[in-house]
């Protein structure tokens, strides 16, 4: 799994810098630099502190941070343009929420 892959890419779209991620998690920025860098490897509560604070669910984080070794059965260009679809899907729903 490639966590920091996963972070980069929730982050990036949700327009967060990596301060900005370690202050609703509770973190530092350097831990969350760390992770992106692949140096540390998160543990299972900031996962789900990433998820919940950003409304990510669980199934979607696994998705983006999945490498081909991972999921054998899809081929994995086909892998990242599902998880990166759903990721957008996610993105406009909570946006649509926002406006009205």
């Amino acid at each position: 799994m490639n966590y920091a892959k996963a972070i980069k890419t929730i982050r990036g779209t949700k327009g967060l810098s990596q301060k900005d991620l370690a202050l609703l998690i509770g973190k530092t920025p350097g831990y969350i630099s760390k992770i992106e860098s692949g140096v540390r490897i998160p543990a299972t509560e900031v996962i789900e502190s990433i998820c919940t604070e950003l409304g990510i669910p669980y199934y979607l984080f696994a998705l983006l941070a999945s490498e081909n070794s991972d999921i054998k059965r899809l081929p994995a260009n086909e892998t990242k343009i599902f998880a990166e679809s759903l990721l957008d899907i996610l993105t406009e729903s909570e946006s649509q929420k926002n406006a009205k």
